[in-house]
Order: structure tokens, then sequence, then C-alpha cells
């Protein structure tokens, strides 16, 4: 199996990295749901498939800015280790006793009239033909 990589992407969306003789992968941007630190994190990135990618684009102002690269795994260990845990949150004991439902006023406004016989004020709609 080749080396692997975690690759660490500032940019606001995923990216899909495409280099000959290797599968595609996509890197993972800063809106996904697991980005740690404001960087979406791609773990299992094929190393020499990376290098490749980052020598075709090196102009690119991604590459050139730093927003895409390749992160040592002791610093993610590090990075996530020092996230603030969320507060676990109690779960609310259910009521011992839920209120009745209540009948919508139409509805009773109808049942009433069915129970009078009383015929409603709106005619009902003719059959369609």
């Amino acid at each position: 199996m080749p080396d692997t990589i975690t690759v660490a992407s500032r940019l606001p969306m995923a990216i899909r990295m495409a280099v000959e003789d290797h599968p595609p992968v996509v890197i993972n941007g800063s809106n996904h749901r697991e980005a740690l630190d404001g960087a979406g994190l791609t773990e299992g990135v094929d190393a020499e498939a990376f290098d490749a990618w980052m020598k075709l684009h090196e102009k690119s102002d991604a590459v050139r800015d730093k927003l895409i690269q390749k992160v040592e795994p002791a610093k993610v260990d590090e990075a996530k280790k020092a996230m603030p845990q969320p507060a676990a949150t109690p779960v609310a004991a259910a009521p011992a006793a839920l209120p009745a439902p209540t009948e919508r006023a139409d509805v009773a406004d109808l049942k009433a009239m069915k129970d009078s016989k009383i015929a409603p004020s709106t005619p009902a709609a003719a059959p369609p033909a």
C-alpha cells in the first residue's frame, strides 16, 4: 500500500484531486461537518498523488497561499485534543401526563352541525364531471 497522508484544506468547498495513474480523491473543504480549526481534513490520501497534484497546481492561489497542505498526523491528533468538547446536555424528563389534545374549532363546528342536522352555510362542491 502506498504511503498515505492527511491533507488540510481551508478552501470553503471540497475539491476533486485527480492525477494520472492515481484514483481521484475528494479533498474536504472548511465546510465539511468534521472540519477542525477551520480546515477540512482528508485522511488516507496517496502521498505520491498529492505531491504530483501540488506540482501541477503550484501557481494556483490555493497552493501558493498554503490553503491546501499536508499535515503531520501528530499535529492532527494534538489539534483534536485541544478542541473544546461540547458540554453534555441533560435530557429533560417527559411530563407525567400529557394534556389531552384539543379539537380544532372548525371540526367541532362541523360535528355540532351534523349532530343538530344544520346544513353548512357553504354549499357542497359539485362532483367532478
